[in-house]
């Protein structure tokens, strides 16, 4: 009597087998699970579960240089160091047009961030109207 997947029935023997074929060509001997396969034979994992998963991602962590809260942090300081730049760029041309202004103490830091709108890129709320 033939079951699961074409293996030959082994209840003759003290202990049920698995009877896969193997590479040689012959039956495998080792014993069966419920699934009546080997550990060998036993047909392709389902994968891991979402809680298998998190233990394999937390064993593989090395340093987090590339992980979403770093690459967010480094987007963010991109934003920053632009915002700066283009905020020195500003001072820079009103040194030009105005060269005592930054010397006599009449500049405003409010005033150059009204000069250009630099709120968005420092992650300020603007306000419509």
């Amino acid at each position: 009597m033939e079951t699961k997947a074409g293996s030959p029935n082994f209840e003759g023997l003290p202990h049920a087998r698995c009877g896969a074929r193997t590479r040689q060509g012959t039956l495998c001997k080792n014993g069966r699970m419920p699934n009546g396969r080997c550990r060998m034979h036993g047909g392709h994992s389902t994968g891991a579960t979402e809680a298998g998963r998190r233990r394999i991602s937390e064993a593989n962590w090395k340093h987090g240089a590339y992980s979403r809260k770093q690459q967010d942090c480094r987007a963010r300081l991109r934003q920053i160091q632009e915002a700066n730049r283009l905020m020195l760029a500003s001072l820079k041309e009103l040194a030009r047009v105005n060269p005592g202004a930054l010397l006599r103490g009449g500049l405003n830091p409010a005033a150059v961030l009204q000069m250009k709108d630099y709120g968005p890129m420092l992650g300020e709320e603007t306000e419509e109207n």
